[in-house]
């Protein structure tokens, strides 16, 4: 199977390059060589490859940048994800494509489900929920993935920023009123694996996708500084380096949702993957 996989630069889409690589002849592509805000290149590069399937790993992930660039985080994630239905849509072949927790609001103190009615609360979310409909208006062989608070090899996640601050061995904040489910990209590359084998006209469609169990981003930082102390890399202080705070307290440009926990009993009992709690897959990658 010859695979094109968009945004293979990316943490989502370097974890999905090093466990596909060895079983799918794979076409990786990054911003230097097909830029998304241009639809001709999008086009032509699909033309070129003929891919069996697209994976589509690429993201304006910024959440505050994006209320500033609006135009450019419209065309990477909702004009883009169309542009790559339509031509999938010609090929007859599927597209698997990643989405976002924040397409909904946070208020439901249940788990979400993906039959939940979204309601996007920024520029970001409006935009990956556009590029959800999009998807699912132009082709009907699809993935649409939800997942959440991702983490890999990329500094600018939340995992690398806090182990960032722990070094510095100073004191510093983080909210303890967001509530979520980490989720380190490994798990969704072997996910992802283990499905495209499986990939049949009545198992499309969307479906929600994270390590088991939730945590606030406190008690998120909070674990990886005292499995940090287990490892030898951080030293003990008498008093955590981590205080809490409300969301009200954090200078940030865009307000996130405060509770989203996504249900994925549907892709666990559809293609039978293995979950592992987020303590658990943490702990591994911060060993690694």
């Amino acid at each position: 199977m010859k695979i094109l996989l968009f945004g293979s630069r990316g943490q989502l889409g370097q974890a999905l390059s090093q466990a596909l690589n060895d079983l799918y002849e794979l076409h990786l592509s990054h911003r230097g060589d097909c830029d998304l805000t241009v639809t001709s290149q999008i086009e032509m590069l699909i033309n070129r490859v003929k891919p069996d399937l697209i994976i589509n790993a690429a993201a304006y992930t910024n959440v505050d940048a994006a209320e500033n660039n609006q135009a450019e985080t419209f065309a990477i994630n909702a004009k883009a994800p169309e542009i790559m239905a339509k031509k999938a849509s010609m090929l007859n072949i599927p597209l698997i494509h990643f989405s976002t927790d924040y397409v909904f609001d946070g208020l439901k103190e249940d788990l979400y489900v993906e039959t939940d009615l979204t309601n996007p609360q920024s520029c970001y979310a409006r935009t990956k929920c556009i590029g959800e409909e999009a998807i699912r208006l132009n082709l009907k062989n699809h993935l649409i993935i939800r997942t959440s608070w991702l983490y890999g090899n990329n500094t600018q996640n939340f995992v690398y920023k806090i182990i960032h601050q722990l070094l510095q061995n100073k004191t510093f904040s983080v909210v303890n009123d967001e509530w979520g489910s980490p989720t380190s990209t490994s798990f969704i590359a072997r996910s992802i694996l283990k499905m495209i084998p499986n990939l049949k006209d009545d198992l499309f469609g969307t479906y929600h996708l994270n390590n088991c169990g939730n945590t606030s981003r406190y008690e998120f930082a909070s674990f990886i500084e005292e499995e940090l102390i287990q490892l030898g890399k951080i030293g003990t202080l008498k008093t955590s380096r981590i205080i809490p705070i409300s969301f009200r307290e954090y200078q940030t440009i865009v307000e996130r949702p405060s509770h989203v926990i996504l249900d994925s009993t549907k892709i666990k009992n559809t293609f039978m993957i293995e979950f592992k709690l987020w303590q658990d897959e943490l702990r591994h990658f911060l060993k690694a």
